[in-house]
């Protein structure tokens, strides 16, 4: 199928969303494992020992019965899955309107990180994009880390910007928490020293959330005034393309976490089991990455996903969602969807 067929089906269906609620799944949340090889001080992933990840099998069950246009593949670092190529060949064979690709990556394995994204450019017309997890300068990265691997970061970044195609783009993905909020700057002069031409746009930034079913860091601490004073001092110094759909989302993204930080309510209404739902390792299907409720698991439900969605089960969320009765997010996975569903809502929190 040509990509501009994709791409006017995905905005058929952001147009859509701005005009009604009715049930137009185009976002999948896809959490492949939780297996990881880094220690975050922020996130309790790697602390997980799920032994039933859903298998490529199962998956092909999934897949064969779903149409989407966007799909987030997250961890865990997912390249620790050894049939992690085997993954993206299967959406790539089987989601015919795929027009975006993401997945964030610690860097850490640089050669097979590569290796696939060039599989998937040489087998795909979807626009990827990779966010490869850079999180301050390299004492303090390698801190919140817990590994030594500021290096291999810039490694696997250096050797994707490599890689030439209009529909390819790599950013590094900055998350900002009680330890660095304070180090956009001096993160950016830091790695000057290694990419000469390093800019604010290729510092995607996002901020820190607790999750009890995915991060498993719940509560978390964070210096609401501290990450303010970052997204701002960020937002004014870096220049955003607005004709661009991803400096477009962005920008609207970074206006509303101050609205989003001062009262820890999500700035627009909410998407989740509407334009997107999210998939654990093993196959539970909740709202979005927050929200630690279930519709169900795919193993009980013949991995029909679009029925799980039309159930009472799945309404009675989308109810709670509605009136608010959900912990409130502002995190890029459930944001976006947000954003695209409110384009004609022009006021946004500058503070």
């Amino acid at each position: 199928m040509p990509i501009y067929i994709s791409y006017l089906h995905l905005l058929s269906r952001i147009i859509s969303s701005n005009i009604t609620t009715r049930l137009n799944i185009y976002k999948l949340n896809l959490i492949v494992t939780y297996r990881c090889n880094f220690k975050c001080k922020i996130c309790s992933i790697w602390k997980e020992r799920v032994q039933d990840e859903l298998s490529l099998g199962e998956y092909e069950k999934l897949f064969s019965k779903i149409d989407v246009n966007w799909i987030d593949i997250s961890g865990g670092e997912i390249f620790l899955r050894e049939d992690i190529k085997d993954i993206f060949s299967l959406i790539i064979k089987t989601q015919r309107k795929l027009a975006l690709l993401h997945f964030p990556t610690n860097g850490f394995l640089s050669d097979r990180i590569e290796d696939s994204v060039r599989y998937i450019l040489s087998s795909s017309k979807a626009k990827l994009l990779v966010t490869v997890s850079l999180d301050g300068p390299e004492k303090v990265h390698n801190y919140i880390k817990g590994v030594n691997s500021w290096s291999r970061s810039i490694e696997t970044y250096q050797n994707l910007k490599k890689i030439k195609d209009s529909r390819f783009n790599v950013f590094f993905g900055f998350t900002i928490n009680t330890f660095n909020s304070d180090k956009i700057q001096e993160t950016i002069k830091e790695l000057r020293k290694e990419i000469a031409d390093i800019d604010y746009s290729d510092l995607h930034i996002n901020v820190a959330h607790a999750s009890e079913h995915y991060y498993g860091n719940s509560p978390l601490d964070i210096n609401t005034e501290n990450i303010k004073n970052a997204v701002f001092g960020y937002i004014n110094t870096r220049k955003y393309r607005l004709y661009n759909p991803v400096d477009y989302l962005e920008f609207r993204y970074h206006k509303y976490i101050g609205e989003y930080l001062r009262d820890y309510k999500t700035p627009l209404k909410c998407r989740s089991l509407i334009n997107s739902v999210f998939i654990d390792p093993t196959g539970n299907v909740f709202p979005c990455s927050i929200f630690n409720k279930t519709i169900g698991t795919l193993k009980n439900n013949n991995y029909g996903l679009y029925k799980m969605l039309k159930s009472k089960e799945a309404e009675s969320l989308r109810q709670e969602i509605r009136e608010g009765r959900c912990p409130q997010c502002w995190t890029p996975c459930e944001a976006y969807q947000m954003i695209l569903a409110s384009l004609l809502k022009r006021r946004v929190c500058q503070a």
